[in-house]
């Protein structure tokens, strides 16, 4: 590409508010432009990038035999996924923006797949990804808008599916590998089965938004939402007879405490949540039950009951359960999804509502005055608590680039066995956030100067060609003709033949950060040839005009 014909430029400044210094460089070189909050267009440079990077990881992660398909970016409530964006058609309907497509190919399974001699079978997809959030900070870093590469690995039992996935983890780390960025495999959380289905790809970057629980002992890691971490009894006091007292003006667990002199962990917090579930199914009303120095964990309890979402439950809602809001008690309660943590059963004696207007319950135990649908780890761990092993978590900022998730029976998918018995079907999900992962990158790979792409591979281009004009025009027709000449070898070419001064042209390849630069001036072509240097550093060396392919050959082994 002609960087005289180039749509784009850049910038001297980024614009003001990204604070992030990779954001910022891929701002200024021209790679993306802001167009809202977390909302980014890609312009040609990062467009390019990122095909080349997608093209990178479709190479290493084996999907040259993927069968492409194209999911909608709307989906009918019933086929949406974790993460997906709740909206409404005209008619009313609910739909949904984004989401893993894992249940919308479980129905394309259900139509087409029949007998074994199907299986197994990869689809991909790649894809613009939508993802609401909260913190649209950060660029492509943490933004609503990215591009996603999906594959579904169709797999005929549960034994094909664990080594299809020890398969594309070892190919996972290969690519980050190759990309030189650091990521690791970290727990997602559990499902109502109580295993462990889903994995993130998690990048360590002090500049990330996101955080997970690490533990430095054992190497355990996990979202900060799903952490696993140790419980220890409260109290051995024995159980005392209920007591209700009033309290009045203590809707808050905090209030509360003040009022009764009492530590927060001698009380039970009650969180009201309406579950929306994939399927079709009809919501229902879940009152979560924690320890009141505990917070709730959205992400354990989605995991733990199969919703697709959770929405806070509106007073109404609260009401028709028989329960008062500020006040609720679990005991008495029929209508509703009573899910406690697994903490509650080791705390004997805790204060909770009564369900009646400015008072409470004063030694509460779980067992004798209520019981629960399910008891489990529905309870968000904090640096410091201690992990499974022992030792203290520590967090620790990066970025989720990949995701990995199992799902040994699909849907209710089936298909006809060697023998003809129907058997369930299983689905490997892999889901990639390119723009993610070349932001992480970024951050990664810059320096004062800009961008410092750690390969032609993970770059946009092969080679950044600068020619610096002359009186003499040989500079241009002996660039005009290398350019030529390399493209029709296979390699991809920045030619900044721009009149521009050198020192703009020079601060630009530094910006941009292709590795490979090649020189094109007067000169250089006195000295016997162009001038060949990396971006990474070291001196530039005067290459011969037929030793530049051989020399690029050596360079980018291609």
């Amino acid at each position: 590409m002609r960087m005289s014909q180039r749509f784009t430029t850049t910038l001297r400044e980024a614009p003001a508010g990204v604070e992030l210094a990779g954001q910022r460089l891929l701002l200024r070189a021209g790679y993306a432009q802001n167009l809202s909050a977390g909302i980014l267009a890609a312009l040609p440079l990062g467009r390019r990038a990122a095909q080349r990077l997608e093209t990178l990881a479709r190479e290493i992660l084996g999907l040259g035999e993927a069968q492409e398909i194209e999911l909608p970016a709307v989906l009918p409530n019933e086929l949406s996924g974790l993460g997906a964006t709740p909206l409404r058609d005209l008619a009313g309907r609910g739909l949904t923006l984004g989401g893993s497509g894992d249940l919308a190919v479980a129905e394309l399974v259900r139509a087409h797949v029949r007998s074994h001699r199907q299986l197994p079978a990869v689809l991909a997809q790649s894809a613009p990804a939508w993802q609401d959030d909260e913190r649209p900070q950060g660029g492509w870093l943490h933004s609503r808008s990215g591009r996603q590469l999906a594959s579904f690995h169709l797999l005929p039992g549960a034994s094909a599916l664990e080594k299809e996935f020890g398969t594309l983890s070892t190919r996972l780390l290969h690519l980050f590998d190759r990309c030189e960025l650091s990521a690791y495999p970290v727990e997602a959380g559990t499902d109502a089965s109580g295993e462990d289905r889903a994995v993130h790809w998690f990048a360590p970057l002090p500049q990330g938004a996101d955080t997970i629980l690490h533990c430095p002992a054992c190497g355990y890691s996990a979202d900060l939402g799903a952490a696993r971490f140790q419980r220890q009894p409260s109290a051995d006091d024995a159980p005392l007879p209920l007591d209700k007292v009033a309290t009045p003006h203590s809707p808050t667990i905090e209030t509360l405490a003040r009022f009764l002199n009492i530590p927060t962990a001698r009380t039970a917090k009650a969180v009201f949540l309406v579950a929306e579930f994939p399927g079709g199914r009809e919501p229902e009303l879940i009152f979560a039950v924690v320890r009141g120095d505990r917070e709730l964990s959205e992400t354990k309890l989605c995991r733990l009951t199969g919703a697709r979402a959770l929405r806070p439950a509106s007073d109404a809602e609260i009401a028709a359960v028989g329960a008062v809001p500020g006040y609720a008690s679990p005991l008495g309660l029929e209508d509703a999804w009573v899910v406690v943590d697994q903490e509650i059963p080791l705390s004997p004696n805790l204060v909770a509502g009564a369900n009646e207007a400015g008072y409470h319950l004063r030694n509460v135990n779980y067992g004798r005055d209520y019981t629960a649908r399910k008891v489990a780890d529905i309870a968000a761990a904090r640096p410091g608590e201690l992990c499974p092993c022992g030792a203290e978590l520590e967090s620790v900022a990066g970025v989720f680039v990949a995701h990995l998730e199992r799902h040994p029976a699909l849907g209710g998918c089936t298909y006809w066995d060697e023998t003809g018995a129907e058997q369930p079907g299983a689905l490997l999900s892999l889901r990639l956030d390119v723009y993610r992962l070349l932001a992480g990158m970024a951050e990664t790979h810059n320096d004062e100067r800009g961008l410092n792409w750690p390969s032609a591979e993970t770059a946009p281009f092969d080679v950044h060609m600068t020619l610096l004009s002359s009186k003499t025009g040989q500079p241009e027709s002996e660039a005009a003709r290398l350019y030529e000449r390399l493209g029709a070898a296979g390699y991809s070419v920045l030619f900044d033949d721009r009149g521009d001064s050198p020192g703009v042209k020079f601060n630009d390849a530094d910006l941009i950060g292709v590795p490979v630069r090649i020189t094109v001036s007067e000169r250089a072509l006195r000295n016997g040839g162009v001038e060949l240097k990396l971006r990474a550093g070291g001196d530039a060396a005067v290459i011969p005009l037929e030793q530049v392919p051989a020399a690029l050959r050596e360079l980018l082994g291609k």
